[in-house]
Order: structure tokens, then C-alpha cells, then sequence
């Protein structure tokens, strides 16, 4: 199954808030706060009075990936932290992703690759990203039936038309 994640210039030039980041990751927008206090280079945002961050679908990506790390493997957030910047270079690289294609992190040293073959000889933990690419696509309206991607027909109601007069 091949799995398109286009997120580098962003999908349909998409700029998503907290509340896509809370919907995607189970978080509510307190929990996402503090996480990003902690995760460089999140922390270094600074943001003016009222008015909403802006993430990139790549950010998404990182972000469901951290949420995986914190939810299924138990990962702390202050062990999460510490790989959080060879991780965010490492998916900001994906482009298309093969299904069972995985990432390796280890947290000492810090490091996060791309596996290809034989998993690494250290101590670390393998996340596939076939199960949360599908999971954003689905958020964006893309579905993967039968190995080909199809988009989800919009549930548009009906429209009233005026006709201007020139």
C-alpha cells in the first residue's frame, strides 16, 4: 500500500490550529499547551495575546507521532523532549511513506531514522507511521480504499444562488 504524505509545502496550503491538533491527538488544548512549553522548538513560539498558533500539516505529523510515543509506548514527556528535535528533522524529510515503513528512536543517544531493512542493534522503539499516516489522511478527507487513495465526497447541502444584475 503506498501512503502519500505531501506534508512539506502542506496539504492544499492547509494552516491548522490547536483544535485540528487536539481533534487528531486526543488532547484536550491544555495538555496540548503544556507539551508544547516543553518541546523545543515549540517552546521557543511566541505568540501574542489572543491570537491562535498556526501548525503546518508537518507539525501534525510530529505531533500524532508524539502523541503515539506519550499514549502507546508510555514515553514521558520530559524523554520526549529530548528526542524531539532529530525527530521533527526526521519527519519534516517524509514525503511517501511504503506500508510497513517505520522509524526507530532511541533516547540515548538522542536520534531518530528511517528503517530500511534490519532494525538497529541498540535499545529503542520502532513506531510504524503507515497506522497514523492513515489516521491524517482520513483527517483531511482522504481515504485508502483497495491500495489507492480516494478523496470523500463532501457532504454539501443545498444552495441558493442569487443573480446579481450588472
Amino acid at each position: 500500500m503506498l501512503i502519500s504524505l505531501s506534508f512539506g509545502g502542506g496539504v492544499f496550503g492547509v494552516k491548522l490550529t490547536a483544535k485540528d491538533i487536539c481533534e487528531v491527538t486526543g488532547w484536550s488544548r491544555d495538555q496540548l499547551r503544556a507539551l508544547l512549553d516543553e518541546l523545543p522548538p515549540y517552546r521557543e513560539w511566541k505568540s501574542a495575546a489572543r491570537v491562535a498558533r498556526r501548525f503546518s500539516p508537518t507539525d501534525l505529523l510530529f505531533l500524532s507521532v508524539v502523541a503515539h510515543l506519550e499514549q502507546s509506548a508510555g514515553l514521558r514527556r520530559s524523554a520526549i523532549a529530548r528526542i524531539s528535535t532529530p525527530l521533527k528533522e526526521l519527519l519534516s524529510r517524509v514525503t511517501i511513506l511504503t506500508s510497513p515503513e517505520v522509524i526507530f528512536v532511541s533516547l540515548t543517544p538522542p536520534k531518530a531514522v528511517a528503517i530500511q531493512g534490519a532494525l538497529p542493534a541498540e535499545c529503542g522503539i520502532v513506531i510504524r507511521l503507515a497506522p497514523i499516516a492513515r489516521k491524517l489522511h482520513e483527517y483531511f478527507g482522504l481515504h485508502i480504499v483497495g491500495g489507492t487513495e480516494k478523496q470523500v465526497a463532501l457532504k454539501l447541502g443545498p444552495t441558493v444562488l442569487s443573480r446579481r444584475s450588472a
